[in-house]
């Protein structure tokens, strides 16, 4: 399925081409944009369908019991086809008595504060430089709240964290660039992202991103999602309710190191 919706892009889409400034675009009619990318998009959500059913077969109701799921299109200015996620439902705002964000809210920010995402890129083609297309999966958090739970839980769990992040061929990506970060020889997310988190970020964002080829096995993107499922619970929850039990679950799921008894979640309090 993967390779399939990389062999749609280039047929239906092809790449964004640009000219040398990258300020314009060769524009696609609009009808056969739209057609293309919602074709594409439909296969791209059969594959995060998938990897849903997959994370709630191992972790329960405690996925889906607080979140959501928003299915977006891109218009073809950007060079995103679609990105499909689930992120916090509305309950979580109340909570934390923040406003519900975009799309939900027209008037709202950007942010959801925590998210799990699958989005296709198209290429670039321009006459300075070329881009290939991409496929990305990444746990991203864009909140101080979210990003001090998240903290929290590395530091409280920071071994745990080492084991599981540790199987996984990752990426770490901030809005800007930060000195320790940028001091290290090494470009292994696994050191990065500590010395990340002990800088003050004002933007208050960081991604983990899997980049998938054509080639990528559907079963490398399955062992990987289960690990940033755990991260995106247990940041959210350790955010909205502060329970640490419920990370320490997550891990022992993963690892099938412990049986623990089966623990539901209800509606924030």
């Amino acid at each position: 399925m993967i390779k399939k919706i990389f062999e749609a892009l280039e047929r239906e889409l092809g790449a964004l081409e640009t000219n040398v400034s990258g300020t314009e675009i060769v524009r696609l009619p609009e009808k056969r944009f739209v057609k293309g990318a919602g074709e594409i998009e439909a296969m791209g959500a059969a594959v995060f369908a998938r990897l849903v059913r997959e994370a709630v077969g191992l972790f329960g109701d405690l996925f889906l019991g607080m979140s959501k799921t928003d299915r977006l299109v891109y218009t073809q200015e950007n060079r995103g086809v679609f990105r499909i996620r689930c992120r916090p439902d509305a309950s979580y705002y109340r909570t934390l008595r923040k406003p519900l964000p975009k799309p939900d809210n027209p008037e709202g920010c950007d942010a959801v504060g925590v998210e799990l995402a699958l989005t296709l890129f198209r290429g670039i083609v321009s006459p300075a430089f070329v881009y290939k297309p991409e496929l990305v999966l990444s746990f991203e958090v864009w909140g101080e709240e979210e990003l001090a739970a998240f903290k929290r839980l590395y530091h409280r769990f920071r071994p745990e964290f080492a084991e599981l992040l540790g199987k996984c061929p990752l990426k770490l990506w901030t809005a800007c660039v930060f000195p320790k970060v940028k001091a290290l020889k090494s470009c292994r997310f696994t050191r990065q992202l500590p010395r990340y988190l002990e800088e003050k970020d004002d933007e208050n964002c960081f991604h983990l991103e899997m980049m998938i080829k054509p080639s990528t096995p559907y079963r490398r993107l399955a062992a990987a999602f289960p690990v940033l499922a755990a991260l995106y619970i247990g940041t959210l929850t350790e955010a909205a309710q502060g329970d640490r039990d419920v990370f320490e679950y997550l891990q022992a799921k993963l690892t099938g190191t412990e049986e623990r008894p089966v623990m539901t979640f209800g509606a924030y309090h």
